[in-house]
Parts: C-alpha cells; structure tokens; sequence
C-alpha cells in the first residue's frame, strides 16, 4: 500500500472534507517524522500504536554469512533495523491461515521425496 493508497482509505473513511492530496501530505510527513526520530534515537527508539503493533530499532551484531552460488564467506557488518511486533488485537482480526501453493507444493515435495525412497 502507497501513500495515496492510504489518503484513498482515510478520505472514505471519515476524513471526506479534507483534500487527497492534503491528507497525502499529512501521511507522507508523519512518515518522515517517525523516520527522522528512529534515526536521531537509534536503538532506544520505540514507537507503539495502539490496536497496531511496536516498532523498535533493534541492533545486530557483525556475523558470517556466505553466497549459496559460490559458497564464498561474507563478512555481515553490525546494523540496526526496524522490528515490528504486532499487537494481540491485529493478530486476532486477521482471518484464518489460507493452504496457498507454496504449501502444497512443500508437502507434494516432502511426499515425492519419500515415496522416492521406498522405491530404491
């Protein structure tokens, strides 16, 4: 979802007198607002929205990675990041798990797999 899908939703939702593209603005900046104080906070930034989720800025250290082409090491510099935890209230308003293909085609291939080996 964009900004001005988010000024769409807010605009049919109870903010009809003001403009689009005032209300894209005001999303754009707020936005940029939690941005400007995650970076200025670093790792003691925390942001929480009720009914919504925290967002925190967690740090991870220096580690070893490697390239799965080329199974060549990479050293992985210590960064921060942004972690959402989603709140209670999100998780439960979420309808059930669907069974997508990818999960299929997991089990198909967990199944080829071992009927493959009774066969041999």
């Amino acid at each position: 979802m964009i900004i001005m899908d988010i000024a769409k939703y807010l605009k049919k939702h109870g903010y009809g007198n003001v403009p689009k593209p005032d209300l894209a603005l005001i999303v754009r900046d707020t936005f940029a607002a939690v941005s400007a104080l995650a970076v200025e906070k670093n790792e003691n930034f925390a942001l929480q929205i009720p009914k919504f989720g925290t967002f925190r800025v967690m740090r991870y250290e220096k580690r070893i990675g490697f390239n799965p082409k080329t199974k060549e090491k990479i050293n992985i510099p210590a960064r921060l990041k942004f972690k959402l935890r989603t709140s209670r209230i999100l998780m439960d308003s979420l309808p059930a798990p669907i069974e997508g293909k990818k999960a299929e085609t997991k089990k198909k291939k967990k199944d080829e797999k071992k009927v493959s080996k009774k066969k041999k």
